[in-house]
């Protein structure tokens, strides 16, 4: 399963998909990350030339369609090694104060995690690790410190 982009989203994937399409030939106007009219119009018209339901958003179907094209599955879709561009060192800097023996144990894990449940956007990526950051005393606690008779 692959993140959603459509009208009104921003970011990086936003721009690799505005890439392929003008690559393709179907004209977005320069990639700016911005899915805004004519990323619309550009993703329709692809989404027709594929057989696709033309709804100008891009799910499954139209991801699979780009890849049968040659689209190359960034990092980010496909949860490689930089999913969302988490690394050590990005780790290091949210869980301040974090051992580097911690994030080099944790940091796959995190990243797996984050795939299997589809935390894969930006905001859902921050509010994970916000929470993952607070529950763990910024990964420094491994187990519960509460008896939990407070629940």
């Amino acid at each position: 399963m692959y993140p959603e982009i459509k009208k009104k989203s921003k970011g990086s994937l936003v721009k690799l998909w505005q890439e392929f399409l003008n690559k393709q030939g179907y004209d977005t106007g320069e990639p700016d990350g911005d899915f805004g009219k004519n990323t619309d119009t550009a993703t329709k018209n692809f989404q027709k030339d594929h057989d696709l339901d033309a709804d100008g958003d891009v799910g499954n179907n139209t991801w699979n369609a780009a890849i049968a094209d040659g689209f190359g599955i960034p990092e980010i879709i496909a949860g490689g090694a930089e999913t969302q561009g988490l690394t050590s060192s990005r780790l290091r800097e949210i869980m301040t104060g974090v051992k580097s023996s911690d994030v080099e144990t944790f940091l796959e894990p995190i990243k797996r995690v984050m795939q299997k449940y589809q935390i894969t956007t930006p905001l859902r990526m921050a509010h994970f690790l916000a929470q993952l950051g607070h529950e763990s005393g910024s990964l420094r606690y491994k187990q519960e410190i509460a008896s939990g008779a407070a629940y």
